[in-house]
């Protein structure tokens, strides 16, 4: 249930960190569609994208008896770092300024 009054923006920050709260803290402020077309659709498309290669790439080397650290693995692996990093931070922006037009909408 949306809230039905002002939302602490503290805990909406809190709460992106946490799985499953994220989601309710963009439902309770009736953003949860926006939320899933502008991060989390996008940011499962490109981890998977950059996530398939590393995963085939050490099926290969473990059948060849080779050792999985080379620089394509991690240049991948902080590659992928970077980009959750960035989802997060937009995330957190996200839920910020909608918040606090939520919040606005009470005070009027």
């Amino acid at each position: 249930m949306p809230a039905k009054g002002p939302v602490k923006i503290v805990w909406q920050i809190i709460f992106i960190f946490v799985p499953v709260l994220d989601l309710w803290a963009f439902y309770r402020i009736k953003k949860l569609r926006k939320f899933i077309l502008i991060v989390w659709i996008p940011e499962i498309v490109i981890t998977m994208v950059i996530i398939t290669p590393i995963i085939l790439a050490s099926v290969e080397q473990s059948l060849n008896g080779n050792p999985m650290l080379d620089d394509q693995f991690i240049m991948e692996t902080i590659l992928l770092y970077f980009v959750e990093t960035g989802f997060t931070i937009l995330s957190i922006y996200l839920v910020y300024k909608w918040s606090k037009e939520w919040n606005r909408q009470f005070h009027q």
